[in-house]
């Protein structure tokens, strides 16, 4: 069913209406106000908890209960990236699971840049699809047991050295997965039904009846490693704050334009007002890049007479500028407190970041040239530097870590 705003007694009843099956889909967030409690004083989730494995339901209500012996409750919804942020402080969404039990996407935004009047599908393609889901869909909707899909002893194999793999990444000290323990736990057996789907798919008359093939779990493998850098996105955005999203749409500019130095005001005229309105929504996100040694404000001029005072002015981090970018492996050079012609001197903020042990996830991603999506897409695979996550959720690098791991590469190549 679609609907923009189900309560959980709602999907409870129709679970139990539906033989324990149902699927909502919605273009809004509002279903997680409305678990949260919108309508009561306290959350209700069960429904979507027990509903994401199968596990039985029961409800008992003043003159009704409802039991459902294997709820399987599917959810569809496609949110604005703000939602992302809002509900991981909605009380008990990730302390009883509900955040762990998601897949998640974060697509980059194509607004300005979208093609228009593209062609249709072609009706072949159209017509094809429709068949087979409604095929799957009378072909199993009848079963009173639910069908047990079996491994190839190859994909079976696929699927051991996953978990051998990703095991050691939910150590909650050393792994990159640590601080995802609640999700990542469950990471192989989304892996295992993302298969079965695609076995099914494939083969909509007889999947039933044939294993799931070393080909189609390398596959669930591959949409595994997306929904994996996808949640470590997510879950980012949900443990940061407004001004760290700011900091980081002010250090793309900064990165796409390479400024060596700019006044507010200019700053200012280049960003999205819908982002910026005033310009005193840039002095959090400002100060946010001059502590993490990214910028560094010059003193204010003397004014000599009349007028509007002149709009600060920044200095941009030579790494992140472009003049001054130097590999990992390479120790890089200290500035010269004396040198005037560039304007940088050696700030502690600065030299913390060139010389000190941990660095942040912007530095690492400035120092060798890569996106924020890249970084995760690479935890994701296991190929990126060794990761720490700190007590505010921060991730960390080592500096030797961040050496060592530039070194073999380079050396591979």
């Amino acid at each position: 069913m679609v609907a923009d705003d189900i309560t959980p007694e709602k999907a409870t009843s129709l679970l139990a209406e539906q033989g324990g099956r149902l699927a909502v889909l919605s273009a809004e967030g509002g279903i997680f106000a409305t678990v949260a409690g919108r309508y009561s004083s306290t959350p209700n989730m069960d429904v979507f908890l027990k509903g994401h494995a199968g596990d039985m339901l029961r409800v008992d209500r003043q003159g009704r209960t409802e039991h459902v012996d294997h709820a399987a409750l599917t959810l569809g919804l496609a949110v604005q990236p703000e939602i992302i942020t809002d509900i991981a402080g909605m009380p008990g969404f990730r302390g009883k699971g509900l955040l762990g039990r998601l897949l998640y996407a974060l697509p980059e935004s194509n607004i300005g840049r979208r093609r228009i009047n593209l062609p249709a599908p072609p009706a072949e393609v159209v017509s094809r699809y429709d068949t087979q889901l409604q095929n799957l869909v009378n072909a199993l909707y009848d079963w009173d047991d639910p069908a047990r899909l079996q491994l190839t002893p190859e994909a079976d194999a696929e699927l051991l050295a996953l978990e051998t793999r990703t095991e050691p990444r939910l150590h909650p000290e050393t792994g990159d997965l640590g601080h995802l323990a609640d999700w990542a736990g469950k990471y192989i057996g989304a892996v295992a039904r993302i298969a079965g789907l695609l076995h099914l798919a494939a083969d909509v008359d007889n999947g039933w009846r044939t294993p799931i093939g070393a080909d189609t779990m390398r596959a669930a493998i591959r949409l595994g490693e997306y929904f994996t850098a996808h949640a470590v996105a997510a879950f980012d955005a949900m443990g940061s704050n407004p001004d760290q999203h700011a900091a980081r749409d002010v250090h793309a500019w900064i990165e796409r334009t390479k400024p060596e130095r700019f006044t507010v005001r200019q700053l200012f005229s280049k960003l999205p007002r819908s982002t910026f309105p005033k310009v005193a929504d840039l002095e959090a996100p400002l100060d946010l890049l001059e502590q993490h040694g990214w910028i560094r404000r010059l003193p204010d001029p003397e004014r000599t007479g009349p007028g509007r005072r002149p709009s600060p002015t920044y200095l941009v981090h030579p790494d992140l500028c472009g003049t001054g970018a130097q590999p990992p492996s390479t120790p890089p050079e200290t500035a010269d407190p004396s040198n005037r012609s560039t304007g940088h001197v050696r700030s502690p903020v600065k030299t913390a970041t060139r010389s000190k042990e941990m660095l942040t996830l912007a530095e690492v991603c400035a120092e060798i040239k890569i996106s924020r999506s890249t970084f995760y897409e690479w935890r994701a695979k296991g190929c990126a530097p060794k990761c720490y996550k700190i007590d505010n959720g921060e991730i960390r690098v080592s500096r030797d870590d961040l050496n060592q791991w530039w070194s073999e590469r380079r050396d591979a190549a």
